[in-house]
């Protein structure tokens, strides 16, 4: 598109403006930005420039959506010294003015192409018969008879000028609401029935009248806000619990309260509630959270402890079970022990702070009528060697012990005796766990 050059006209007092270093353009852009240069070149967009000048604004390259580079000048020092043209827009009222009372139509076309993207139009338009088209179509036909036009069909994506309605919807839709209540308001507002001298006797009079002030400022500032935490608390205890059926103010009072929810008036009537229907529910109730509460952690009952059970306290937190006592009795309340300790204090124990252990071995031997030979051992350490040695011992029996010490001497009591029955031994946890390892059957002990 070649045309005749511009012609700028500057102001008075402007100032030449140069840009001396060039802007850098990203490597990336160089080769487009260098090609799209020697393209404007070669239709004659630009000039090349080889001498200084005056003027001299910086070029930006912009890369496109698709791809390729828009050439882009920076003249905001050029536009603030330029004089500007002031054209007068013609308003509506002096438009419609000019046309008023004149009806035109286009002279010297006698056939014309009217080009839409609208397919089926076309053979409608098109159509010289009004009885071949539909009805709805026959008025449109009717205004275009005048007129001597062909219709062609042009896909959207080739038109120059895209449809304005279609593709450029309103941002918000026209709501009759608001004209409705401003038909209104005008309307109150202009049949006013008073004068306005009563009118201003009117507005002084609701300014000396301290509850009419009060309703405009509720009116302006909007109604108080009331934060009473006693009025949540009262409608929390007024609601009926799901253990009881019952609110517990009305297990309190006897009657439903007035809260500020609507009610009937013959909620509020005084009943007393059924006390042993409600207590039963609330048993009911414990109980079934107690089952699924045991249910689901695996709580259960500890057998209970007897006066002068031997037993080893840990309390909470602590991880070893540790100083041996024994139970002295037991406490009035439930699961509570007083315990003595070998060094004569007293202590107070919940079943589960005490774990049951067996009696020392003194106090079997005694009990048997056969003296006591071992001293007292103190409780095993958790984990050591010396402590699985001492049990081991303590679950053996007198004769086991008399044997393992001397054998010879009894081989030598036992020559002449029958030997005794072969006991089968029940496997325990741990001899099937051996007997897995070393690939033995159960053993049997004689």
């Amino acid at each position: 598109m070649k045309t005749d050059p511009v012609k700028i006209h500057l102001r008075d007092d402007a100032v030449p403006h140069a840009v001396h270093t060039a802007r850098r353009v990203p490597l990336p852009l160089l080769s487009k930005v260098q090609a799209e240069l020697q393209r404007m070149e070669e239709h004659g967009v630009i000039v090349k420039v080889t001498q200084p000048t005056e003027w001299c604004a910086p070029m930006v390259p912009v890369l496109k959506p698709s791809g390729a580079v828009r050439i882009c000048v920076g003249l905001q020092k050029l536009n603030e010294n330029l004089k500007r043209e002031t054209y007068q827009l013609p308003t509506t009222d002096e438009t419609l003015a000019k046309l008023a009372g004149s009806t035109k139509y286009l002279v010297g076309m006698d056939k014309f192409r009217l080009i839409t993207d609208h397919k089926p139009l076309v053979p409608l338009i098109n159509s010289k018969d009004l009885d071949a088209v539909p009805v709805r179509c026959q008025r449109l036909l009717m205004r275009l008879m005048r007129f001597n036009a062909k219709a062609e069909y042009a896909p959207g994506k080739t038109l120059v000028i895209s449809d304005a309605l279609s593709r450029s919807p309103l941002k918000e839709s026209y709501s009759t609401t608001e004209a409705v209540i401003a038909s209104h308001v005008n309307a109150v507002t202009h049949s006013w029935p008073v004068s306005q001298s009563k009118l201003d006797r009117i507005r002084t009079a609701t300014q000396e009248d301290p509850q009419l002030q009060h309703v405009r400022k509720l009116i302006r500032d909007g109604w108080p806000k009331r934060d009473d935490p006693l009025l949540a608390l009262m409608s929390y205890r007024a609601t009926p619990t799901t253990s009881t059926g019952v609110s517990p103010a009305e297990m309190l009072m006897g009657r439903k309260i007035r809260t500020t929810l609507p009610s009937l008036k013959k909620n509020l009537i005084p009943m007393q509630p059924n006390r042993d229907l409600i207590r039963r529910r609330d048993e009911e109730a414990k109980q079934q959270q107690a089952f699924y509460y045991n249910r689901r952690h695996g709580a259960r009952d500890l057998p209970p402890l007897h006066t002068g059970d031997h037993v080893l306290s840990k309390l909470d937190g602590e991880k070893v079970w540790k100083g041996r006592a024994s139970v002295q009795q037991e406490c009035g309340t439930p699961r509570s022990y007083q315990v003595k300790s070998p060094g004569g204090g007293e202590m107070r124990r919940n079943r589960r702070h005490l774990q049951q252990v067996p009696p020392p071995m003194e106090e079997e031997n005694t009990d048997s009528g056969q003296p006591a030979t071992e001293p007292e051992q103190e409780a095993p350490q958790h984990g050591s060697d010396q402590g699985l040695e001492s049990s081991k011992a303590k679950r053996e029996p007198p004769w086991r012990r008399e044997q393992r010490r001397d054998p010879e001497k009894q081989c030598a009591e036992n020559a002449g005796k029958q030997p005794p029955t072969a006991v089968r031994q029940v496997p325990t946890k741990r001899m099937r766990a051996t007997s897995r390892g070393t690939g033995r059957g159960t053993s049997r002990q004689t």
